[in-house]
């Protein structure tokens, strides 16, 4: 079984191979993958903590037979908010085709600015693929 938590990939520039690839879509995978994915990051609801897995139907039924016994869930509220919300990210979203062309442009655009002042600073960033991070050389 391999766990796969993609908390992060809307936030991800387009960028050429190699880039996020979901691992349950690599051939043989699908039924060996449990993907757990976080609202949390995309939608700056980290408090809210509630989120969705997705993998083979056994391994899931497990899952929800143990949920009675977590300490923690996310109330009935916050769940259907979520639910809304994952609609709606999909509809235009201040002049972008949805909300995650706009939240990805708002990190790539983050992530320059993050660059411009590493190099301000006389350090030489190293360029991530993913969302915001930033490495420096020193």
């Amino acid at each position: 079984m391999h766990p796969s938590e993609p908390c992060t990939e809307e936030m991800c520039p387009p960028i050429p191979p190699p880039r996020h690839i979901h691992f349950a879509s690599i051939d043989g995978m699908w039924n060996r993958t449990v993907t757990c994915s976080s609202a949390g990051k995309t939608f700056s609801i980290t408090g809210w903590q509630v989120g969705w897995m997705v993998g083979p139907k056994d391994f899931i039924k497990k899952v929800h037979t143990l949920l009675p016994y977590v300490q923690f869930c996310a109330p009935t509220p916050m769940q259907h908010a979520l639910a809304s919300v994952l609609r709606d990210a999909d509809r235009q979203y201040e002049g972008y085709d949805n909300y995650y062309t706009w939240l990805r442009k708002m990190y790539i655009n983050k992530r320059q600015r993050l660059e411009e002042g590493i190099k301000k600073s006389g350090l030489i960033p190293t360029i991530g693929d993913g969302g915001d991070i930033n490495y420096t050389r020193t």
